[in-house]
């Protein structure tokens, strides 16, 4: 389940063609790829990032936000490791942005305040 194209416009304040295009990018329908900060990011790996760290990184550019950040939580994966939640940094810790909840493989748009504090026993 992907937040719709009217939450990303109404909660973002972006346009309906940025909210179509952020949704296509979670939905798989546009190559993060494309994105000028996704190729001088991957040029730097030695491995590839993952496809739903490279969207991060898509929707970063479009959001004219400040990278993509994650915050630590009680569980453990072999991949994340104890990462449970990746965010577009918006410059304010209330400001409604873009998350991916890596334990639910879960796309939501909120502020990654409000997230921390309704999970608080997961996120310490």
């Amino acid at each position: 389940m992907y937040p719709s194209v009217k939450t990303i416009t109404q909660r973002l304040g972006v346009s309906k063609e940025e909210a179509k295009e952020i949704r296509g990018l979670m939905e798989g329908d546009i190559n993060p790829d494309d994105y000028e900060s996704v190729k001088k990011w991957m040029q730097r790996c030695y491995h590839k990032p993952r496809r739903v760290e490279r969207v991060m990184e898509a929707i970063n550019e479009i959001l004219g936000g400040y990278g993509v950040e994650q915050i630590t939580d009680s569980q453990w994966s072999e991949y994340w490791f104890d990462g449970g939640l990746l965010y577009v940094n918006m410059g304010d810790t209330y400001t409604e942005t873009i998350c991916y909840d890596t334990r639910k493989n879960k796309w939501i748009v909120s502020s990654w305040g409000n997230i921390v504090e309704r999970n608080e026993k997961r996120f310490g």
